[in-house]
């Protein structure tokens, strides 16, 4: 059998000289060859892991930049809505508070059951003159400054006004003040037309349309109180 034998007096680089046939620095430029193409292999194996870890980070950083960015458009969007909520809801406060203005304004001029006690027995007795008196101020709050924000309100508001001027009407050619020195003072009934065939017949017929014209306005004015508190319009002065 043989073999290669390396006596002690001959050095590996001289066997490799004699042997194969290549001086040493061909050997060193193997040697770092060869070491390259090793770090070469493992750069190429760790590399894909690198590249995921790196993309991986990336994609981790954009989801959360998105959900970050998303959660700051969810913020910007309720903070939004809820500003436009509180501007809204201090308008629709504010055209409430308007209405029950003009709604109290209403109901001290003509309180409800003073204005029903003193409407129901006028083409018997007469009425207060200051009772008249503020029967035809209540005619302005069918102006236009008067008007309502809330629709069903002021409808109901407004035919009131109507059936208080038509009643004020049918009273002012009939009663007159009888005793302007009596305290407080009055509107009567001209009782002397009743005695007279020639007058009777006008007095029943202008009596005739103040009870007609009375009892509507009440009915109007029970449903204007009906209405208001169905809108939610809260007031001590009903």
């Amino acid at each position: 059998m043989t073999g290669i034998f390396i006596s002690s007096g001959m050095t590996m680089l001289h066997w490799l000289n004699t042997h194969i046939g290549t001086d040493w620095a061909t050997y060193q430029g193997w040697g770092i060859s060869i070491i390259g193409l090793g770090i070469s292999v493992i750069g190429i194996i760790g590399a894909p892991k690198i590249i995921k870890k790196y993309k991986l980070r990336q994609t981790n950083k954009n989801n959360n930049g998105n959900i970050n960015q998303a959660g700051r458009d969810l913020n910007i969007t309720t903070i939004n809505h809820i500003s436009h909520a509180k501007t809204e809801s201090g308008i629709e406060e504010k055209k409430k508070a308007h209405d029950l203005n003009i709604i109290e304004e209403i109901l001290t001029l003509l309180p409800y059951e003073a204005t029903l006690n003193e409407a129901e027995q006028s083409s018997i007795v007469g009425m207060t003159y200051q009772f008249a008196r503020n029967l035809d101020e209540a005619g302005k709050y069918r102006d236009e400054n008067y008007r309502l924000y809330n629709y069903a309100v002021n409808e109901v508001k407004d035919n009131f006004i109507i059936a208080i001027t038509a009643f004020y009407n049918s009273l002012t050619p009939f009663l007159t003040v009888d005793h302007p020195e009596r305290e407080p003072l009055r509107l009567d009934l001209p009782y002397d037309w009743r005695n007279n065939p020639k007058s009777e017949k006008t007095y029943r017929k202008y009596q005739s349309e103040m009870c007609e014209t009375s009892a509507v306005m009440i009915e109007n004015y029970k449903l204007f109180i009906k209405t208001i508190k169905e809108n939610d319009f809260i007031t001590d002065t009903i």
